[in-house]
């Protein structure tokens, strides 16, 4: 033991603590995982209607001054994926809008983070992930059969920025939420 025991205790309990969290988020995706399964294949065959070609697809702006450009435009950044935790595959978190209500959008939007609340959402064709290179996939959670995720990024940062213009230029909608003022 060294001059702080304390520490080294604090230390332990949050190795403890991310272990935990780490198995509970595995056994929480396993139990999902399973869920689906038991469904009959029209059920678990029917999150994709979401995501049909044809349809359009929309993303979540949680910070609006990260993401648009002043009038409203919306930077390339607004598609940057993120490394998911247990695959390591890099995603793009989406709302699948085949047969959803505004309404529905935008309860998602509200309720989807924890620590936040939509501020907008831009809307683009799902082809437009399979023109720029990219491929949109089904991807539901519990309360949110409508997400997916935008998968096929290259691990080059060019690449992925350039992917990442391309579905700004695919942009055909802006969407704010009910009570909300314009985009800064």
């Amino acid at each position: 033991m060294g001059a702080f025991p304390s520490l080294q205790g604090s230390r332990l309990l949050i190795k403890i603590a991310v272990r935990k969290n780490l198995i509970t988020r595995f056994l929480n995706k396993l139990s999902s995982w399973f869920r689906e399964s038991l469904k009959p294949d029209s059920e678990r065959l029917s999150n994709d209607a979401f995501f049909l070609q044809g349809g359009d697809l929309a993303r979540f702006s949680f910070n609006q001054k990260r993401d648009f450009f002043s009038g409203g435009v919306p930077k390339p950044k607004i598609f940057s994926p993120e490394r998911h935790p247990t695959t390591g595959v890099l995603e793009t978190s989406v709302c699948g809008l085949v047969g959803v209500s505004d309404d529905r959008l935008w309860f998602l939007g509200r309720t989807i983070r924890q620590d936040k609340q939509a501020e907008a959402a831009v809307q683009l064709p799902t082809s437009a992930t399979t023109t720029v290179g990219l491929r949109c996939e089904s991807d539901p959670q519990d309360g949110f059969p409508e997400h997916g995720v935008i998968v096929g990024w290259s691990e080059e940062k060019d690449q992925r920025l350039s992917k990442m213009q391309d579905l700004v230029a695919n942009v055909s909608l802006v969407k704010k939420p009910p009570n909300v003022g314009t985009i800064q």
